[in-house]
């Protein structure tokens, strides 16, 4: 969290990954790989505020930002992203498949020196939550910072 005089400024990165698009792509065609893409593109924007942002970042891949969110109502809006996601029924010729997403949360940090950082942050979560098993969210966290500002009270005279 940054502080700007009286406005405390909140941003959530997402980085979020479309599970098993290569394997629908060889098994059914890149058609149904950009429907399965289009699915998750409707659902993300259904669950989008207007002040956030999304958008493909390369394959399966699509990165969100939420500005005035902590990781609290980051996570609360990629669980419905996912959960939405997952309800959705897709017709892949004879076979109906639900959709699946893993997706990984970091929060902006004065820490963080820039953009990359930031998502390099979140593609870490999201590869921490494929390690799980896929279908989940995961968080990464900065360590904690140091208390070296911290002011030591001797009240022993």
């Amino acid at each position: 969290m940054r502080q700007l005089g009286a406005i405390k400024f909140l941003l959530a990165w997402q980085s979020c990954d479309v599970d098993y698009l290569k394997e629908i792509n060889d098994e059914f065609g890149h058609q149904a790989g950009d429907r399965l893409l289009i699915e998750f593109s409707s659902v993300i924007k259904q669950e989008l505020r207007k002040a956030d942002l999304a958008g493909r970042y390369g394959g399966d891949e699509f990165l969100i930002i939420l500005p005035h969110t902590d990781i609290r109502g980051a996570v609360d809006s990629m669980e419905r992203i996912r959960n939405n996601f997952g309800a959705a029924r897709l017709n892949f010729g004879a076979r109906f498949e639900r959709g699946s997403c893993t997706i990984g949360i970091a929060e902006f940090d004065l820490r963080i020196p820039n953009a990359e950082a930031l998502i390099h942050l979140a593609d870490q979560a999201l590869y921490k939550a494929k390690q799980a098993g896929r279908n989940r969210i995961a968080v990464s966290r900065l360590p904690a910072k140091p208390m070296a500002d911290a002011v030591t009270i001797d009240d022993s005279s």
